[in-house]
């Protein structure tokens, strides 16, 4: 199902056509496996329907810009945030997936949030 690559010496996970493959649990293990991710996901759903650039994802989340792409690719793979076609291209959180709205509810609920 997940393929790991060995780039640069790291690990990363391959989620070519990983969308609707396996259970829910495996893609939420992948989506909410790094720090990244998460601190990308924490960004879009505090203000869903707002288009972000990688720039200005990795400002917000103080992510390096390889970082970055590699946690987006993951994110869009899963179907949790769409790739908008414009250039720059733009990223938003996928507020139609029923996971991501789970994770949503999560987020808002977590005291302090």
């Amino acid at each position: 199902m997940l393929e790991e690559n060995s780039i640069s010496g790291g690990r990363e996970l391959s989620v070519r056509g990983l969308a609707g493959l396996g259970s829910v649990y495996d893609d939420v293990e992948v989506g909410l496996g790094s720090p990244g991710r998460i601190r990308i996901l924490r960004i879009m759903l505090r203000r869903p329907g707002e288009c972000f650039t990688k720039y200005a994802l990795e400002r917000l989340t103080g992510l390096k810009p390889v970082d970055v792409r590699r946690d987006l690719r993951v994110l869009v793979g899963l179907g949790w945030v769409r790739e908008n076609p414009y250039n720059p291209r733009t990223y938003e959180a996928n507020m139609d997936n029923e996971v991501v709205k789970l994770i949503a509810d999560f987020f808002r609920r977590l005291p302090g949030a």
